[in-house]
C-alpha cells in the first residue's frame, strides 16, 4: 500500500492508494509482480522486475517467456520462477477471479 500525504491547514491527511501491481514473490534481484489491471486478451502471466525496471513477462500456462529476458538471465529467471510458481499462479487466480 502506498500512502500519499497532503497538508490541509495545520492537519496532515493521509490518502491510501491501492497498489495495482503487487509483488507476489522475490528471489535475489528478481521481483515477480501480478498486474491487477491486465487486458482480457492476454494470457495469464507474471511480470519480472529487476530494480525499478519491468524486464520481461512469463506466461503462466506454459512457463515460457513472452518477452526476451535480459542477456545472461534466462536460466536464473526461470529457476527463480520455478521455485515460486505455485504462489504466483494462486495469487494470479485470486486477483483475476479464476
Amino acid at each position: 500500500m502506498i500512502h500519499l500525504t497532503r497538508r490541509v491547514g495545520p492537519v496532515r491527511k493521509f490518502y491510501a492508494v491501492v497498489q495495482w501491481m503487487p509483488t507476489v514473490a522475490r528471489e535475489g534481484q528478481f521481483r515477480f509482480v501480478v498486474n491487477t489491471r491486465e487486458n482480457d486478451f492476454e494470457p495469464p502471466h507474471v511480470h519480472v522486475w529487476v530494480g525499478s525496471e519491468d524486464v520481461c513477462r512469463i506466461e503462466l500456462n506454459g512457463g515460457s517467456f513472452m518477452d526476451e529476458p535480459p542477456p545472461g538471465e534466462y536460466r536464473n529467471i526461470l529457476q527463480a520462477y520455478a521455485r515460486h510458481v505455485d504462489v504466483i499462479r494462486r495469487t494470479w487466480d485470486e486477483i483475476h477471479h479464476r
